[in-house]
């Protein structure tokens, strides 16, 4: 994997690809390498950021570390029993920071990476991540995930200068974070399907030799998984072997490299991802228990291939959708309506839902119509596309419940009613191209959000 390093040129996508990751170290007794690290880069005074948790889990060893070998440390330490990525985290990162430092170091997963790879980038500093639990693909990739003005917001970042990932760490995390970073990874099922499927309708700029990174990686999950099937302990007691967890984080860190590889998280995030920030939102707008990244994901890809079966199946006589029906749907679109239904549904972070749709007009009649000529003009090539991408329904489901992770939203309280919601509205968190655009563009957001609804509610 380290080779991926040297970045990669004279691709055939007609760009160069390479990132300023320099240092990957997944290996027992990681942490124990920070100082000849730090050395080899001339690094003497680290800002060490942390939360409780982390910091039982490897900071005080990092920290022990750090400071026998006569670095600086200040310590930034969240003690929050949830820490939410938001402007409250972000001015107290900012309060702590020295006047004089080198490095900015987190110690975690998911959060705190984002927070401190935001903060390193803003004040030009290099910034180190030391891993606690293979729980996401975000290491590697050049943007962080942030709560802003109440709305899951991506924005671009550095990324970090090392990745430090200790194994022992890492399958000592709890078994619900390992889970997690494996639905983040098979979740790249449907980023994958929808970005082809955007290049195709959108012109949007695609890479195959990014797309074989993003497969290598679900395939080294894939291969996991089914290597350590054999461990039957329940979910709560499940254990994964050294080897295991370095392979799911080699695997995680090869997602985020394909991602700085193309500038944005577009391989690897797609109307799954738009799923699981929308319930995140819901969960966090009604004070409910947060839910992991990547369980959240799991259960969205779930949703996502149920959904791109039901277009399969949603034909007219001729085999393909009804496009007369799709061009008067959109006609009679209302515009206030959608701004009344943001407004409930996004409550705080409306405004920046209508700014985006004002920006693109990505439910403009329009661009709706011009989108929907296309479709129909290359349906067949679509439908292809689809049936080549798509993984097995019955198969997908057997490798989350091999890694202990939930398959169906209300084993993680998404309702049916959320359900419905984010089918219909998920999509305007970002202008990015996908199912949940495209079942718009059909007029079957609706018929679809119904019947999966319906499904949810069956269900446990």
């Amino acid at each position: 994997m380290k080779n991926y390093l040297a970045g990669y040129h004279n691709c055939r996508c007609g760009r160069e690809h390479s990132t300023s990751l320099k240092e990957i170290e997944i290996s027992k007794d990681a942490h124990k390498k920070l100082p000849e690290l730090l050395e080899r880069y001339g690094y003497h005074s680290v800002y060490l950021i942390a939360d409780q948790n982390t910091m039982k889990a490897a900071g005080e060893e990092v920290l022990s570390i750090l400071t026998k070998a006569h670095i600086l440390v200040t310590v930034c330490l969240f003690e929050e029993e949830t820490l939410i990525p938001n402007e409250t985290a972000l001015g107290k990162l900012l309060a702590k920071l020295p006047t004089s430092v080198d490095l900015v170091m987190s110690v975690g997963t998911g959060t705190l990476n984002d927070l401190g790879k935001y903060i390193s980038d803003k004040f030009h500093l290099p910034f180190y991540i030391v891993a606690t639990a293979p729980s996401m693909d975000g290491f590697a990739s050049n943007v962080s995930c942030l709560i802003l003005e109440h709305m899951k917001t991506t924005l671009p970042t550095h990324v970090p200068e090392a990745i430090i990932a200790d194994l022992s760490v890492l399958a000592a995390a709890p078994s619900k974070m390992i889970a997690a970073g494996i639905g983040d990874i098979l979740g790249k099922y449907i980023a994958l399907l929808d970005w082809k499927l955007s290049s195709v309708l959108t012109g949007e700029y695609h890479c195959e030799y990014v797309e074989t990174m993003v497969r290598q990686s679900i395939d080294t999950i894939i291969s996991t998984i089914d290597e350590e099937q054999s461990n039957e302990l329940s979910d709560s007691n499940r254990t994964w072997s050294l080897k295991a967890v370095g392979k799911i984080m080699e695997a995680l860190v090869l997602s985020g490299i394909a991602m700085s590889f193309v500038g944005n998280s577009r391989p690897a995030s797609g109307s799954e991802h738009h799923l699981s920030h929308f319930w995140e939102l819901d969960f966090l707008q009604n004070n409910l228990p947060p839910v992991l990244h990547g369980i959240k994901v799991g259960i969205g890809t779930v949703t996502a291939i149920r959904l791109y079966r039901l277009l399969l199946t949603t034909v007219d006589t001729a085999g393909a959708p009804d496009f007369e029906s799709a061009h008067t749907h959109i006609e009679n679109f209302s515009y206030p309506f959608w701004q009344s239904e943001m407004r409930q549904y996004y409550g705080q972070g409306a405004d920046e839902v209508l700014r985006l749709e004002e920006q693109v007009h990505k439910n403009g009649v329009v661009e709706v119509s011009q989108r929907l000529d296309i479709l129909k003009q290359h349906w067949c090539k679509i439908e292809a596309l689809i049936k080549s991408y798509l993984p097995s329904y019955d198969r997908f489901v057997s490798l989350l419940e091999k890694a202990g992770a939930p398959t169906k939203p209300k084993q993680e309280a998404i309702n049916s009613t959320l359900v419905y919601n984010s089918i219909l509205f998920a999509k305007e968190l970002r202008n990015r191209y996908g199912l949940l655009q495209l079942l718009f563009d059909l007029g079957l957001s609706e018929i679809f959000a119904t019947q999966l609804a319906e499904l949810t509610e069956e269900e446990l």
